[in-house]
């Protein structure tokens, strides 16, 4: 018999502004997932939409009667969502200031604005409450670092390439966290501490074994995200677990052997929000169900 799954809850969402990050221009995509993060615990909340666990979850919510709405322009979200803001932040795209304007989203509650984008901020009626070009995050930690320190913060610390300008983001403004990347060990471990301990570290830091060392040493946990979409409203939706069957697995006879296939997650978070539910070569095989087979985070060695 197949274990009974009990109903999900409602997510208190009503309605969905669903975006295409391939219409937008990368400025806007980063204006977007800034604006996405400060509206993420609202009635009415704004979706980037990637192939894969999308799908899934739009259709979820759906379900459940949550209006879906198509994104003409991104000035237009603004527009939208204006009385939750209260201005922007100005930065430059590419550069360490990206991640400064990242950091500051949430707690000032602005929206991060490329240069290319000043004159039409200014004509959506944003005033500049912040100029972040040419800061990096050390710098700007030693200006700004009381906004994100133990007593206030939010326990996370948001590690980001500056390329990736759309991914990640959204989840950064919506938890108030710190945005850095390539930090120095030295300052790194010093931020780190004025975060306060137990820190979970979502994103990615290059080389795997060196960013891994480096969380664990400084008393964190590392979290693969670096490629997430959507996390800000992800967190808020309720999912509930099927029990786990419970048949009884034979002992292994003399001269037998006992094999694991145990399927890793890859990229683990993003991954798993992105198309392991849709591709056939993972949970949407045709094969699934054929034999037992089991998938866990990271590597496994049998």
């Amino acid at each position: 018999m197949a274990p009974t799954v009990a109903p999900h809850p409602p997510s208190g969402i009503e309605t969905v502004w669903v975006v295409d990050p391939a219409e937008l221009s990368a400025p806007e995509q980063t204006l977007g997932a800034t604006l996405q993060g400060l509206v993420a615990s609202g009635r009415a909340v704004i979706w980037m939409v990637d192939p894969g666990m999308d799908a899934l979850l739009l259709a979820g919510l759906e379900a459940e009667g949550v209006e879906m709405r198509d994104v003409d322009s991104v000035w237009q979200l603004v527009a939208e969502f204006r009385d939750q803001l209260q201005g922007a932040v100005l930065y430059d795209l590419g550069e360490d200031s990206i991640n400064v304007a990242t950091s500051l989203c949430g707690p000032m509650q602005v929206v991060a604005v490329d240069t290319s984008l000043l004159a039409a901020a200014e004509d959506a009626g944003l005033p500049i409450l912040a100029d972040v070009r040419g800061y990096d995050e050390v710098q700007a930690f030693e200006e700004y670092g009381d906004l994100f320190a133990s007593s206030s913060g939010s326990g996370i610390l948001i590690e980001q390439g500056e390329s990736k300008n759309a991914h990640l983001r959204d989840f950064a403004v919506a938890r108030r966290a710190f945005a850095l990347y390539g930090v120095d060990r030295e300052n790194h471990a010093r931020i780190v501490t004025a975060l306060g301990p137990d820190l979970t570290v979502y994103g990615w830091g290059g080389d795997e074994y060196a960013w891994v060392h480096q969380v664990s040493s400084e008393g964190g946990a590392g979290i693969p995200a670096d490629w997430s979409r959507n996390l800000s409203v992800m967190q808020r939706m309720p999912a509930t677990l099927p029990e786990r069957p419970h048949a009884q697995v034979e002992a292994a006879r003399k001269g037998e052997r006992i094999i694991a296939f145990v399927m890793s997650d890859g990229d683990n978070i993003q991954w798993m929000g992105g198309q392991f539910a849709t591709s056939e070569g993972f949970w949407a095989s045709p094969h699934r169900g054929e034999f037992d087979m089991t998938w866990g985070n990271g590597a496994a060695a049998c």
